[in-house]
């Protein structure tokens, strides 16, 4: 497991040394606070998706827009270089600070169980921040939980549909004891009866209320996000 530097030795003490060794961080408009990501190029499951009609990652949002602008791919290539930085995580948890919501991978995904386990003692030495994982990768999970047990409570690790309007049996279940929450993408043409349909695709701008966190509340089962 990966450990941090010892709280009576702190090598990182300013926003500014710390976004140098990470390389910084994401501000997506619609979270209520910051997020990291990588290159959606860099996905493994969803590089296989994006060029297979009727998947969630055929019309990928981070693979659109400002996202393949050369100085935002360069970004994303520099965060994830970072993270053989061995200072990594120490600088995380500096400029996460006291962030109450914090989201893992607005763009790609889990890379290996090394990063998951960067990314948990990111997590754990943060514990007044709720931590949301959204992630395709259950065998990197499942692989991680072999080895060191159950994530830590205050993340949520939501595994996400791959095909839009697809079926919900069993998505979220990497095995016996191991049931992770869920979250599909819809057209409305399939109903979630037992989905909570996210509600920022009825405001403007499209944006969390300040009134739903249910991305960060592994207690909600299933998120229903519309397709756009």
């Amino acid at each position: 497991m990966v450990s941090l530097v010892t709280a009576d030795a702190p090598r990182v003490t300013t926003k500014k040394q710390a976004r140098a060794i990470t390389g910084g961080l994401s501000a997506p408009g619609k979270m209520p606070g910051p997020a990291w990501s990588i290159s959606a190029r860099r996905c493994r499951i969803g590089g296989q998706l994006q060029n297979i009609p009727g998947t969630v990652c055929n019309n990928c949002y981070a693979l659109k827009g400002r996202y393949p602008f050369d100085s935002v791919q360069a970004a994303q290539e520099r965060r994830l270089e970072a993270m053989n930085h061995p200072d990594w995580v120490e600088a995380m948890v500096f400029d996460i600070g006291a962030e109450p919501f914090f989201r893992w991978f607005d763009s790609g995904d889990l890379q290996d169980e090394r990063m998951l386990s960067l990314i948990v003692a990111v997590v754990r030495a943060t514990p007044n921040t709720r931590h949301w994982l959204p992630t395709r990768e259950t065998t990197i999970v499942n692989r991680w939980w072999d080895k060191f047990g159950p994530l830590p409570s205050n993340l949520t690790a939501r595994v996400s549909g791959n095909w839009i309007d697809g079926g919900v049996r069993n998505l979220g279940h990497l095995g016996p004891g191991r049931q992770l929450p869920a979250s599909v993408v819809s057209t409305g043409a399939v109903d979630y009866p037992e989905g909570l349909e996210c509600p920022a695709n009825h405001l403007t701008p499209r944006k969390c209320p300040d009134d739903c966190r249910a991305c960060w509340d592994s207690s909600v089962e299933l998120i229903v996000y519309p397709a756009h």
